[in-house]
């Protein structure tokens, strides 16, 4: 072989063998990395995605693209890290085909909680449709609902004065809340609804002091549908806590409520919940709470900052101070929380917004700035502030004034530092600002260009990043203290709830709320002149159908014609439906009226005296005027605080609120007939035991004991059954009530419509008969429809089963039968009279039903008397050949009769199974 040919062949062999080489190498890795995906993918699988994480991080290093291992990786840190990082994965392969739809779900949460709930909604919308019924995630509704009561509730966001910010541990961050005077210490309630409470894994928390004689708690209970609910134990005589008591719907939701605290010296209920109106989450809520009475009012939402669409919990008060605490993971990882040391207020405070964008004139492509800003005189820290990769920012601060603005450009030799003057501006505008970097003579050079300009009032990417850098409460107690200070008495405006810096948006908004109250009186006094005023009217329709029916009654007593006593009888029905329809108005009506007259407020008095107040303070507005207005308003105040605080709300809200304390009555109402029913069956077979007992007793001292025992739970039996029927009837009112306002639903619609039409109120006052209570009105339209219903049931028939009883006690059977058969055939003739006339579907099918019953009855009496008759006409003839067996006394005629009676009982037999089938 030549040495070129063997050079070749070498060559070839080297080739072969370090690619064979390579290719094992790259198997072994293949199949490591085959492992370890089986590995994180069961991690992940069993929700262990703090190991997961770990090793999704090696395989994506190795596949960038891979849409699996990001969608795995980014859920990972989604629970394990501050959700936003996972932003850069989940969108990375949103857009792709094969991409699991739950991409779309931890989207959506990530916009949620950057309070971008727009896009939110429109992603979360996107998972349900492509999810279809088999959502892997349950309650999308849930979270939908939260990002459209957040776009609702989060109009005017403002910050709150904290003091303390810390972590803490979830599993127990209350016991970190220091308080001044009230030592507060919290306790668990293992003992309270264990087996429920275990079941989920759930011990109950509350926060008690020496010597308390209540205890607010929330737990799980047998009642599963409620999931957590808040319950009130108060001790009894012998310093033992009792049954735990739910509070009502208007605290307990059908989703969950944690965490309460009572504020004993203001009457306030706080605690959280995801149901409610939440803007997502774990909200906190506070409600007026009575503890004598155990009754709640007035629900309210703190609404942002204290709620987030993330968890905020547990707010308790610092009795003796103005602060409070509470907790919340709106700054970080789900399931790790902060504490907040914040004063309390009912009103958060305003921030002022700057609108910055960076221009780097030496490196026109670099956008990266950060900006600390200092308060000139108290030195607190605001930040540090950062770019966007266009070099826009935005900067908070609590008030107008001098700042300190220390800047560090990328870049940049050093860090600059400004005085930068932040003025007072009006609600409607907004403070855009320019930072120019650039070189002048050979120096570096910072420049702030602050431009006061008109905002748009649709919410954007400015909105939302106010609301994410105001939900931070980052430590500002200096600076409002010292805004809190400057602002103390300011004016009469403040007094009234209005602080607004610039005094034209002030009395803008002061004289367009004044106008809106106005409006609103003067709605809801029309509207109840249309009220009276149809009541009035059907009090004449009333009138004309009761002297209608008092003369169907006279030509009924005087006629004898059966034809036109149907007719009459008829229009009888039918006029007193018509009045029972009639008198259901009014009930309504009466309902509304006095629904109104809840409010003092709303009278025509009040009205006309707004209606002067605002006239004058309008033509002050007009005059610009600031000062004599204000020195108007100052003279006035008392006058105009009770219109100021007229809460006539959102009345969808308001409806809603009453039907969900409706179906807690009736929830509680049918729970309570249901205790009752077991309680009666209970003691029924008490008394039947007891009665077998003493059936068997021989010995007279224990037949009396017996006999009082018996004799005491027929009497508890009494007892339990009228309390059953006065619950009964107290359900059947409630249940009727929503019958009438249902039938009513279209005219209270039309009299609502014609007050918005009415150009003004009537100068005279309708005259009002003295109301029904509404227990009695409600009381009487039971028993009148029950009334009407028996016309025509009982008809002219009233004495049909006394007629029954007294036949039945005939002893003979076939005459008894045969005067049963005549009767019956009476009753059949009026019920079949009663369905001709009448005209209602349930009645028909029950008059029906008790044709089908008479037709039965009359069946069976005629069996019962072709049975007697056999019977008879058999033992006379067997009579006859008994005789006939004597006078002959041969055996064979005795086999021979004994055979003929056999026959006959045979069809005896016969007639009997004819009968029964």
């Amino acid at each position: 072989m030549s040495s070129i040919i063997l050079q070749k062949f070498k060559k070839e062999i080297l080739f072969l063998f370090l690619f064979f080489a390579v290719l094992s190498k790259s198997s072994i890795w293949a199949q490591k990395d085959l492992a370890l995906k089986k590995k994180a993918d069961l991690e992940f699988e069993n929700k262990d995605y703090k190991s997961a994480l770990i090793d999704y991080r090696q395989l994506i290093a190795l596949d960038q693209k891979n849409t699996e291992l990001n969608f795995k990786y980014a859920t990972c840190i989604y629970f394990t890290d501050d959700i936003k990082k996972a932003t850069r994965y989940y969108d990375l392969i949103i857009n792709q085909p094969d991409v699991s739809n739950e991409v779309f779900f931890y989207r959506a949460k990530i916009y949620q909680h950057q309070y971008d709930f727009q896009n939110a909604i429109k992603l979360f919308e996107k998972y349900k449709a492509t999810a279809g019924k088999k959502t892997s995630i349950p309650n999308v509704d849930n979270e939908i609902r939260y990002c459209k009561n957040a776009l609702a509730n989060l109009k005017v966001p403002g910050s709150i004065k904290t003091k303390k910010r810390y972590d803490a541990n979830f599993s127990d961050f209350y016991n970190t809340y220091s308080f001044t005077n009230i030592s507060y210490s919290f306790y668990q309630a293992k003992e309270v609804f264990t087996k429920f409470n275990e079941k989920n894994n759930f011990i109950p928390i509350n926060a008690l002091v020496r010597g308390m004689k209540y205890r607010f708690l929330s737990s799980y209970s047998s009642d599963l549908a409620s999931k957590k609910d808040i319950f009130i134990q108060k001790k009894n005589e012998k310093n033992e806590w009792g049954d735990p008591i739910r509070l009502s719907a208007i605290v307990n939701s059908a989703a969950d409520e944690d965490y309460p605290f009572y504020d004993e010296t203001n009457q306030i209920l706080y605690f959280s919940s995801n149901g409610h109106n939440s803007i997502g989450g774990y909200d906190i809520f506070k409600v007026k709470f009575d503890l004598d009475k155990v009754q709640e009012s007035d629900l309210e939402n703190l609404n942002f900052p204290f709620s987030t669409p993330n968890d905020d919990l547990f707010l308790v008060p610092d009795q003796g101070t103005k602060n409070a605490y509470f907790a919340s993971n709106r700054n970080g990882v789900l399931n790790k929380v902060e504490v907040f040391q914040i004063e309390l207020t009912d009103k958060p405070i305003q921030m002022i917004f700057l609108d910055g964008k960076l221009s780097d004139k030496i490196d026109e492509q670099n956008k990266n700035v950060q900006i600390t800003v200092l308060n000139s005189e108290s030195k607190e820290s605001f930040g540090p502030f950062y770019s966007d990769i266009n070099g826009n920012y935005l900067i908070g601060v609590p008030k107008e004034g001098s700042y300190i603005f220390k800047v560090s450009v990328t870049g940049a030799s050093k860090e600059f530092s400004e005085i930068v003057e932040i003025p007072k501006i009006a609600d409607s505008k907004k403070i855009e600002q320019e930072l120019i970097y650039s070189m002048v003579n050979s120096s570096e050079r910072i420049e702030f260009i602050n431009r006061v300009i008109n905002t748009d009032q649709n919410k954007g990417e400015l909105e939302i990043l106010k609301l994410t850098q105001l939900a931070k409460l980052d430590v500002n107690a200096a600076t409002l203290q010292t805004e809190s200070k400057t602002e103390e008495n300011e004016s009469v405006f403040n007094e009234l709830g209005y602080f607004e810096k610039d005094s034209v948006q002030l009395l803008e908004k002061f004289t367009d709320d004044l106008l809106d109250i106005e409006l609103d009186i003067e709605k809801n006094i029309k509207y109840e002149e249309e009220l009276i005023s149809k009541i009035e009217s059907n009090e004449q329709i009333i009138s004309e159908i009761e002297n209608k029916i008092a003369q169907i009654k006279l030509e009924l007593e005087s006629t004898q014609d059966e034809i036109l006593k149907t007719t009459l009888k008829k229009e009888f029905y039918i006029k007193e439906k018509e009045k029972l329809a009639i008198v259901k108005q009014n009930f309504v009506l009466q309902q509304e009226i006095e629904s109104i007259k809840q409010n003092p407020i709303i009278n025509r008095e009040n009205y006309f005296r707004l209606k002067n107040l605002n006239q004058k303070i309008n033509e002050s507005v007009l005059n610009d005027e600031f000062k004599s207005t204000e020195q108007f308003i100052t003279e006035n105040k008392d006058r105009l605080k009770p219109f100021l605080d007229l809460n006539l709300g959102n009345q969808e809200e308001i409806q809603l609120e009453k039907q969900k304390k409706v179906e807690y009555e009736k929830s509680t109402l049918s729970k309570t007939i249901d205790d009752y029913s077991n309680k009666i069956a209970s003691l029924n077979k008490d008394i039947s035991e007891k009665e077998k007992a003493l059936m068997a007793e021989k010995n007279k001292k224990e037949q009396a004991k017996l006999q009082d025992e018996i004799n005491q739970k027929k009497k508890n039996l009494n007892v339990i059954a009228d309390l059953k029927l006065e619950s009964e009837f107290q359900l059947k009112k409630i249940n009727t009530t929503e019958s009438i306002y249902s039938e009513n639903k279209s005219l209270l619609a039309e009299l609502d419509k014609k007050a918005e039409d009415k150009k003004e109120i009537s100068s005279i006052e309708i005259s009002k008969k003295s109301k029904v209570e509404t227990s009695e009105l409600i009381t009487s339209i039971i028993e009148k429809e029950h009334e009407i219903k028996q016309i025509y049931t009982k008809s002219s028939d009233e004495n049909y089963e006394n007629d029954i009883a007294n036949l039945e006690k005939i002893e003979n059977q076939i005459e008894r039968n045969t005067k049963l058969i005549e009767r019956e055939n009476e009753h059949l003739d009026e019920l079949k009279k009663a369905l001709e006339l009448s005209d209602s579907e349930d009645e028909r099918a029950k008059l029906n039903e008790e044709i089908q019953l008479s037709q039965n009855r009359l069946n069976e009496y005629k069996s019962t008397i072709e049975i007697a008759q056999n019977s008879s006409g058999n033992n006379e003839k067997q009579n006859t050949n008994e005789t006939n067996v004597q006078s002959n006394g041969g055996n064979n005629e005795v086999t021979q009769n004994k055979t003929e009676n056999s026959g006959n009982n045979e069809k005896q037999n016969a007639n009997e199974t004819n009968v029964q089938s």
